[in-house]
């Protein structure tokens, strides 16, 4: 078949025609996502038949709990996950902003807040109501991915600190944000473990 396993990425497979990729197939468990042109794809998928036993989705319209809405013309992919925090609220029987609903601390450990202190207490159950009633009012938003004229591939990466400016501690707080075709990929921003004078 050709496919070769990149480097960065284990889950990751392409399919080159001299330089040019041709062809992506990523896993994940046992989910597979073909990535090119349907004629390639469907190729590759034949191929994969002949070895595995493959049920063909169609096209993705869900992978890994995430909604994915293509609008071909535009050139646009959003992600979103509004299935996932209506299923969130529908469990904790907050659709309706219902009031007085105690709350257990399993929704406190479903939204990675176990780490704050070693005892839950009402504060915690507030905030983590104000951030389900959060995700219910943005629900329908989405990461929206598009190819600007004159973009596609281009990988560029940004990053700024400001030296030593918490009141505090004197400490420096750093970040960066890296972008493919102008869309964030990844970001991060975190405060310096030693305070360091930074040069260019």
């Amino acid at each position: 078949m050709g496919l070769e396993r990149t480097e960065s990425d284990y889950g990751l497979y392409m399919l080159k025609d001299e330089n040019e990729v041709k062809l992506l197939l990523t896993v994940c468990v046992d989910n597979l996502l073909l990535i090119g042109p349907r004629d390639i794809c469907a190729k590759v998928a034949a191929s994969l038949q002949e070895t595995f036993e493959l049920t063909n989705m169609g096209n993705v319209k869900h992978l890994l709990g995430v909604e994915i809405l293509i609008n071909r013309p535009r050139r646009e992919i959003v992600y979103c996950q509004r299935q996932y925090v209506l299923e969130v609220l529908k469990r904790f029987h907050m659709e309706n902003f219902a009031t007085g609903v105690q709350l257990p601390k399993r929704l406190v450990n479903l939204l990675h807040w176990c780490l704050l202190r070693a005892c839950y207490d009402h504060t915690h159950y507030a905030q983590a109501k104000r951030v389900l009633r959060y995700l219910k009012a943005t629900s329908d938003f989405g990461l929206l991915m598009n190819v600007a004229s004159g973009d596609e591939g281009r990988v560029a990466a940004y990053s700024d600190e400001d030296y030593a400016n918490d009141p505090v501690d004197r400490r420096s707080v750093s970040g960066y944000v890296t972008t493919l075709d102008g869309n964030v990929v990844s970001y991060a921003s975190r405060k310096q473990e030693i305070n360091a004078l930074s040069t260019c």
